[in-house]
């Protein structure tokens, strides 16, 4: 009979553990409370969502540079130290008097957790055997961590609203820029391009359609949303991004809408109802991370 492996907790996967738990809890525990939060302060959705947004654009500016100041400082203390000061923006979160200084406590949790969550990834680098620990760059997964993180918070404002705020969009495109040097999948001249294809192809058709039908179809957001996945991805990913979201987003919601207008017993025409093509670019874009290796060695190989 094989013996049954004892269960013993090593104190240091325990400390791991714990980190990572509390650093994730910290970023997305508030997503569940921004419906009291908004009638706290008495604003809408969009602007209560931006907390969540704050600190995913923090944890794309700080990430870059956590790995070369643990390096000098040493990884255990910079973990530590950023653990304890985390202290400081989660209580001033806690006492804001408006939404503007919750916000900017926000930015400040953001600051703090690559140190806690990005060092602790590549401590386990350290500290474990090769073979029990996957091969994962600290940069890159924090700044793409970022990338979803912002993608999430717009997809659901767009559901709710159908609007994709500035007070997001505008900011996240360079800094969201500016962190994926750290990836190196795509180069700055692609990314570039990207973030400007991105906007120019949906405002084009957004003003052909205005000129020909003489009301607005697609919404300038959009057009901001993939200028961001062009910024981080690179120009590459636009056309797989573009038309896995046009070929999946009717399928979904043309039914839905139709659902819906059934259960409101209106008569809308279905060309007047306003759908929201935001998530779709969003989980299009989330998607491309994952197959973009194999579709690139697809296309080199065809």
């Amino acid at each position: 009979m094989t013996p049954i492996p004892s269960l013993r907790l090593e104190p240091r996967k325990v400390a791991v553990a714990i980190a990572g738990f509390c650093a994730f809890l910290n970023l997305y525990s508030p997503q569940a409370l921004l419906p009291a939060l908004a009638r706290e302060f008495g604003v809408g959705a969009a602007e209560i969502s931006t907390i969540m947004t704050a600190s995913a654009l923090a944890i794309a500016l700080t990430a870059p540079f956590t790995g070369a100041i643990a390096d000098v400082l040493g990884r255990k203390r910079v973990i530590t130290a950023a653990m304890l000061a985390v202290v400081v923006p989660m209580a001033g979160a806690a006492l804001a008097r408006d939404v503007g200084e919750l916000i900017a406590w926000r930015f400040a949790q953001g600051l703090l957790l690559p140190p806690i969550f990005a060092v602790t990834v590549a401590y386990i680098g350290d500290e474990w055997p090769p073979a029990q620990v996957a091969g994962v760059r600290v940069a890159r997964f924090a700044c793409y961590f970022a990338f979803a993180g912002v993608l999430l918070v717009l997809a659901f404002i767009d559901l709710d609203t159908r609007l994709l705020p500035d007070v997001i969009t505008l900011p996240a495109i360079p800094i969201l820029y500016l962190a994926a040097f750290s990836t190196h999948t795509a180069g700055w001249l692609e990314r570039l391009i990207g973030a400007a294809a991105g906007y120019l192809v949906f405002r084009l058709i957004a003003d052909f359609y205005y000129h020909v039908l003489k009301r607005e179809g697609l919404g300038l957001g959009d057009g901001k949303l993939l200028a961001i996945v062009g910024a981080v991805l690179g120009w590459k990913a636009l056309p797989f991004v573009v038309f896995v979201a046009s070929f999946v987003g009717p399928l979904v919601s043309v039914p839905a809408a139709l659902l819906s207008r059934r259960r409101s017993a209106t008569d809308q025409p279905l060309r007047r109802l306003q759908i929201a093509f935001g998530p779709f670019l969003a989980a299009a874009a989330v998607l491309y991370l994952f197959v973009a290796p194999w579709l690139e060695a697809w296309l080199e190989g065809g």
